[in-house]
């Protein structure tokens, strides 16, 4: 990880790529009437947590990763219950294991 004084960060990622993040700079006017310029990298708070930690929780969006030694079958579920909509999970990987399947055959 580099970082230039107010020129810009970098970050090299996993792939190779490059990530490059400049800061953004706003100017205004205080209360008494002084112009004053804010430079800062433009970052957002987040977080990770447990899928059982999870539990009774809603969220707008998710970013799951579904390798790993922890991950077991039958935690899925979990993971589809904790947003409205499908289309609000973002799976980043998955191994086949990841996911167990019932099959049920009436007669």
């Amino acid at each position: 990880m580099t970082f230039h004084r107010s020129i810009f960060f970098h970050e090299e990622l996993n792939d190779g790529s490059i990530y490059k993040m400049t800061p953004e700079e706003v100017s205004f006017k205080d209360k008494n009437g002084i112009w004053m310029t804010r430079r800062q990298l433009p970052l957002n708070l987040g977080y990770a947590i447990t899928v059982h930690r999870s539990q009774c929780m809603t969220y707008n969006k998710l970013v799951v990763d579904l390798t790993g030694l922890n991950w077991k079958p039958g935690m899925f579920y979990t993971i589809l219950s904790r947003t409205r909509k499908l289309s609000d999970i973002i799976i980043l990987a998955y191994d086949h294991k990841s996911f167990k399947v019932i099959i049920v055959v009436e007669y």
